[in-house]
């Protein structure tokens, strides 16, 4: 006789949502530590910025610079709606954006408007999420630290 039990499925989904949530939080932190401790960050290779965009344009017919130059009120709000992208997958895109601004130079026109942008995303999951993300949290201060710089 076999009992089938649906509770693994389930288990296994929010023990993943948790491994994914440890992750990004253990990203966050190292970021948070390396630039409050001046500590350089590695860079990631220009082709690989050049991928990025590609696939941004493939799957979403989207790239750093029309994301940029999106208003940053609604466009989270947009990508949900006809984008149809989940609230893991605006945070995983904000990640993105961040991860690109941190590989511009800091005189690069597109770097603050990228972090306004991966912050506008951010704020927008903290309003209307259903289930808390510290790591969403997190780069929020963060990037509020980041543009600190470029508002002086």
């Amino acid at each position: 006789m076999q009992v089938v039990t649906y509770t693994s499925k389930i288990d296994m989904e929010q023990s993943d949502y948790l491994k994914r949530q440890i992750d990004q939080l253990g990203l966050v932190l190292a970021k948070l530590l390396a630039s409050i401790l001046g500590l350089p960050q590695k860079k990631i290779p220009a082709d690989t910025l050049a991928e990025i965009d590609r696939v941004l344009q493939n799957e979403l017919s989207l790239n750093t610079k029309t994301i940029a130059a999106s208003p940053k009120s609604g466009f989270a709000e947009m990508l949900k709606t006809d984008k149809g992208a989940s609230d893991e997958s605006i945070s995983l895109l904000a990640d993105l954006i961040m991860m690109v601004a941190d590989n511009m130079p800091d005189d690069a026109a597109d770097k603050k408007l990228l972090y306004e942008q991966s912050l506008a995303m951010y704020e927008f999951l903290r309003k209307n999420e259903t289930t808390f993300s510290f790591g969403n949290w997190l780069s929020v201060d963060f990037l509020k630290e980041k543009l600190k710089k470029y508002n002086a």
